[in-house]
């Protein structure tokens, strides 16, 4: 499902699990110049969260 996507591709590219916290039926949706993108609305998200890589050279 394309949640399950988010949720792998989050916890791959900032290590952070939002499992239990991102819904099917809470996310915003646009057309992007032809291409959809979908954002998952994660709330209760603790302030101090590290986010980081959890892939090597995910991110540069």
């Amino acid at each position: 499902s394309p949640l399950k996507c988010a949720i792998r591709e989050v916890l791959e590219e900032v290590g952070f699990d939002m499992k239990d916290r991102a819904f099917e039926d809470q996310y915003l949706e646009r057309d992007l110049n032809g291409q959809l993108i979908r954002l998952y609305i994660v709330k209760q998200v603790p302030l101090d969260t590290k986010f980081a890589p959890k892939t090597k050279n995910e991110i540069k």
